[in-house]
């Protein structure tokens, strides 16, 4: 489980009654290949662009199920997933879910995702974790 108090928000975003943050997290954790990753680096990984290029890619890519609307299913899902060293993104894991239908279409979000630019520590690149919290909204 992911405690408030371990997240630091990165991006904000509200699409259409549904609001998204991305947050990065303090985990200490391997991706599967036992790289660890770290917390932060010199330089983060960030996504193509930057932020804004983040944010419109939110919003053409997001999707808030019809099943969930029709049936009033809101919530928050957090994600973890890791930046590999490559820039791309792996080992998607749902940190705490909402629904089978709202956790399937946050983790579609980050499947769609381009390679980040990866984060560098030391002069290398490295893997770094991150929380991405998707808030599903009904207005």
């Amino acid at each position: 489980m992911v405690s408030r108090s371990s997240l630091h928000p990165l991006l904000r975003l509200e699409v259409g009654g549904v609001k998204v943050r991305v947050q990065q997290d303090d985990g200490k954790g391997q991706d599967k290949d036992g790289v660890r990753g770290v917390q932060f680096a010199e330089i983060m990984p960030g996504f193509p662009g930057g932020s804004q290029s983040m944010l419109d890619f939110i919003k053409n890519n997001l999707n808030y199920p019809d099943f969930a609307k029709e049936n009033n299913i809101e919530g928050k899902v957090y994600l973890k997933f890791v930046v590999r060293s490559t820039g791309e993104i792996d080992n998607i894991q749902i940190a705490r879910g909402v629904h089978k239908v709202l956790d399937t279409a946050a983790i579609e979000l980050v499947k769609k995702m381009p390679r980040w630019n990866p984060g560098v520590q030391n002069g290398k690149t490295v893997p770094v974790y991150f929380i991405l919290p998707v808030v599903f909204r009904l207005d």
